[in-house]
């Protein structure tokens, strides 16, 4: 009976899990940090303005008036991030995994006029689709809504792979239209509490598939006049569905006395959501060699889902809201064509105050960025190299956490409080990213 019973608990464990760990918003990486070198140091402002393979990502409408380009890059990531708890007992992370990922763009017109094709891949070097298992005991790492940087922590360890393409209507429109594509991936996972001598121990063997997705981005682009000119685009949201199950086994891994004792959970849910995006700019072309890009970015994240399939936006839990970003942008050219840029991001959070049971750890951000970008002439053609550095601050934020913890809100099962994260917590800090790209114009 006592065997049973913790059955059941590590069972609705799994479940517990699954809804408040597995079920997390996340945003692109390119959407945090931005898309190659020249993307991150002009702040994102590159829906009007972009000259290479990441024409793809910001709009696929600008795609006819770039040139045939082979890009290769470097992104690195590092941060300073602290979440204070209030509650001794609680173990947070105080900062995200320092990450690395490589970029390859190519575009081309395939002998077609007014037309061009490509693709752009982010793939991380040292984490690829990596599943944190954040305690080596199984109750920890089922039972407990982690304190964590939710729509930041893990963006840098997902592989992004966007193609598209783009057709000149006129000489002043254009139209254009990408796929973002996650890919199939498998996870086997044992989780076990390592004391074999306990007969009371307990196994947990996790398989699960995160299943294709693909994700639509469309564009338009429109120069009203020689100084002006006008883009928008849009990406659809990203949900990746997690589906398998868990088995937990009593005894141990190899229990002569009850080989076939396990109970098995389903698993069902979903893992790195990113919102539907529209981006609408205005690039202004004050001469040759210097232009401005002004311009915001709306995410949709109140679509957010959980492992329900419906959006914990609902009454009965603190609501995600939506978000706007605001981004400059601006570029000089000197006599030699070497290029300079700066930037500015302003990204409000749109996770509320997490009173009760959610745990979406997210602050209001504030990013400055710049770089440079030098050509260099190979073989009759043009190769640039360019280095794109950004700042990000996190504004302090403190959160208070509803509950008490002498009457419903004790939780036994982890000695703590029912409503993880009470009393209350505090989180902000600091990122650097850098991003290094070569560009050939072939």
């Amino acid at each position: 009976m006592r065997n049973k019973g913790k059955i059941i608990f590590i069972g609705l464990g799994i479940i517990f899990g699954l809804v408040f760990s597995y079920s997390r918003a996340y945003a692109d990486v390119f959407d945090v940090y931005g898309c190659g070198a020249r993307g991150m140091a002009m702040g994102n402002s590159l829906v009007t303005l972009a000259d290479d393979p990441c024409a793809f990502y910001y709009n696929p409408a600008r795609a006819p008036m770039i040139d045939q380009y082979f890009v290769v890059g470097y992104n690195g990531v590092w941060d300073q991030l602290y979440i204070n708890p209030q509650n001794p007992d609680t173990k947070p992370s105080n900062d995200i995994p320092n990450t690395q990922g490589v970029v390859v763009g190519l575009a081309s017109d395939l002998g077609i006029p007014k037309f061009r094709l490509g693709a752009l891949i982010y793939s991380p070097v040292n984490r690829l689709q990596l599943q944190h298992s954040y305690y080596t005991n199984a109750q920890e790492y089922f039972l407990t809504n982690r304190l964590y940087f939710s729509l930041i922590g893990d963006v840098t360890q997902v592989q992004t792979i966007i193609i598209g393409g783009g057709y000149q209507l006129f000489p002043s429109f254009s139209l254009g239209l990408g796929f973002s594509i996650s890919i199939l991936t498998h996870l086997m996972e044992s989780v076990y509490q390592p004391n074999l001598l306990n007969a009371n121990e307990v196994y947990v063997n996790m398989n699960s598939y995160q299943s294709n997705e693909v994700s639509p981005i469309l564009g338009l682009y429109f120069q009203a006049s020689p100084m002006i000119r006008l883009g928008i685009s849009y990406r659809g949201a990203s949900v990746f569905p997690i589906q398998g199950e868990a088995q937990v086994r009593l005894g141990g891994i190899n229990d002569p006395l009850n080989p076939d004792d396990y109970f098995t959970q389903k698993i069902d849910s979903y893992l790195f959501y990113s919102p539907d995006k529209i981006s609408g700019s205005v690039g202004l072309i004050f001469s040759p060699t210097l232009s401005l890009e002004l311009g915001i970015d709306w995410f949709r994240w109140s679509g957010y889902r959980n492992t329900q399939d419906v959006s914990i936006s609902g009454e009965d839990d603190p609501p995600v809201r939506d978000s706007a970003n605001l981004r400059a942008g601006i570029e000089k050219q000197d006599e030699k064509e070497r290029r300079f840029w700066a930037g500015l991001i302003y990204a409000p959070s749109p996770i509320p105050s997490q009173a009760r049971i959610q745990n979406l750890v997210d602050n209001d951000r504030l990013a400055f960025s710049f770089g440079v970008g030098y050509p260099l002439k190979f073989l009759g053609k043009t190769i640039r190299g360019d280095l794109g550095c950004q700042w990000q601050h996190l504004f302090g934020r403190s959160v208070t956490k509803i509950g008490d913890p002498n009457s419903y809100d004790a939780d036994p099962y982890t000695e703590g409080v029912q409503n993880p994260g009470y009393p209350g917590y505090s989180s902000g800090g600091n990122l650097i990213a850098v991003q290094t790209t070569v560009n050939y114009n072939f």
